[in-house]
């Protein structure tokens, strides 16, 4: 009786009530209730139970259109202006961005790494990398600058002292401060991953 009650303490009968559960789960409760008259009853009073919840109420037919007007703003595709291109973050749109680029081409090249400044402040450099080898970086504190990337193309991966993470286009990720960090290209059809690369001067 005790592994009957543990049984029943798992919440599989709810989930079964609520049609959670996989066609083999599902057949095993349906089994253990032919086979024990408690587990029926739980099932009972379990269906019973959820009938008595309310159904919910339906929107009210303006509500639909006040939400598309809000979201409008929201899902017009980025207009990128080069000669003042915005900073980037962890909403940028790439196919916005690679629609701008797409004439770009570096006017810096180093042994595995191509780079071209798109915006240079006091305040703020960034810059689109194509970066076809690793790029080793040592630590900075979050009273130098922060440092982001946004992959454009292809994929990347990076280890953050130890913490391996990967990283394909679309994604957008902060540098941890005080962290050396070591980025390696791992693009498959592609000789580079190529991204944004966003160093903005400590508050």
């Amino acid at each position: 009786m005790d592994d009957l009650n543990t049984y029943l303490d798992t919440g599989i009968i709810e989930a079964y009530c609520l049609g959670n559960l996989s066609p083999a789960q599902a057949a095993e409760v349906a089994a253990m209730a032919a086979a024990h008259p408690a587990v029926r009853e739980e099932i009972e009073m379990t269906l019973a139970a959820l009938g008595q919840y309310p159904k919910s109420p339906a929107p009210r037919p303006e509500l639909k259109q006040r939400v598309l007007d809000f979201l409008a703003p929201f899902l017009q595709p980025e207009h990128i202006d080069l000669a003042n291109p915005p900073l980037i973050h962890r909403f940028s749109d790439a196919n916005a961005w690679n629609s701008a680029l797409a004439a770009v081409t570096p006017d810096i090249e180093e042994q595995g790494f191509a780079a071209r400044v798109l915006k240079e402040t006091d305040d703020v450099v960034l810059s689109v990398v194509w970066l076809s080898a690793d790029l080793v970086e040592d630590q900075h504190s979050d009273d130098e600058f922060r440092e982001s990337f946004f992959i454009l193309e292809g994929a990347c991966e990076c280890d953050f002292e130890g913490k391996i993470v990967r990283f394909g286009a679309g994604d957008y990720f902060d540098i941890p401060p005080n962290t050396r960090h070591v980025i390696k290209n791992i693009s498959e059809g592609l000789p580079y991953v190529k991204g944004l690369v966003q160093r903005r001067k400590a508050a």
